[in-house]
């Protein structure tokens, strides 16, 4: 996996945004994440903190892996936030609610998928390689 951020992503910094309101799959999803090779993990526990940290440190947040229910703004309204203002975000949804919402509307859009919860390491590393499939050079 750290071969295939490399060449996605070259020398960019491999950072990800976690948004994601349960601390213990925020702390999950952290130690898979640095273990697949991303440098930092940046985690925000409601949608709108999320937007919070994303404005400030766009240029180095190479993935947004959000929750798709959490309190306040919930991932799929986060998705559509970034995609009203503009932001080529690269996002997957992560949750045990993927058939709750209406995924194609926003793959049409440019959501990069939804990951079931549970998973396992191999779903979430399927996951990013769909999320980053369209830079491998």
């Amino acid at each position: 996996m750290r071969e295939f951020l490399d060449e996605c992503l070259g020398s960019r910094t491999k950072t990800v945004l976690i948004a994601e309101d349960q601390l213990t799959v925020q702390a999950i999803l952290e130690l898979q994440l640095q273990f697949m090779g991303f440098d930092h993990v940046l985690k925000a526990m409601t949608g709108e903190e999320a937007l919070d940290i994303y404005y400030q440190r766009k240029e180095e947040i190479a993935l947004v892996i959000s929750d798709v229910q959490m309190p306040g703004m919930n991932g799929d309204e986060l998705f559509w936030e970034l995609v009203r203002s503009g932001e080529a975000v690269r996002m997957l949804l992560c949750s045990g609610y993927c058939n709750s919402i209406d995924i194609s509307k926003l793959l049409k859009a440019g959501l990069k998928g939804c990951i079931q919860k549970p998973f396992h390491k191999e779903t979430l590393e399927f996951g990013i390689v769909q999320a980053f499939s369209d830079s491998v050079r």
